[in-house]
């Protein structure tokens, strides 16, 4: 995030669309393909990520091994790239932020609601 001078078009966030999002997350135990230690680990997986919110995810390319084309002089002419995506953990933040306000309220309104009926 940054300061105010560097955005435009401010307006309060809606944490109820903040808190669908953080809901339709689904929670996963995964392995790496490449973790020679076999750890197990806890995430989310990137393409559902993207299908809740596209902001949720960045794309990074990286060269292909093996698919670099070389010309006569050695100069590299042509190189595949591959895609993988990862998670862009800032939006979820702000969206589990968002989602965190938003319970706050509910409880606020619950405890109202107790003392109201207590009476």
């Amino acid at each position: 995030t940054s300061g105010r001078e560097y955005k435009k078009d401010i307006e309060d966030a809606d944490t109820c669309e903040a808190m669908r999002r953080i809901m339709g997350l689904r929670m996963v135990n995964f392995v790496y393909k490449d973790d020679e230690l076999a750890r197990v680990r806890f995430g989310i997986i990137a393409e559902e990520a993207e299908d809740v919110a596209p902001q949720y995810v960045k794309h990074n390319q990286f060269p292909v091994p093996g698919s670099q084309v070389y010309n006569e002089e050695g100069q590299l002419v042509n190189q595949q790239y591959a895609d993988r995506p990862s998670i862009d953990n800032n939006p979820i933040v702000m969206d589990l932020l968002g989602g965190i306000q938003n319970l706050q309220a509910q409880i606020t309104e619950l405890k109202l609601t107790i003392a109201a009926l207590q009476k």
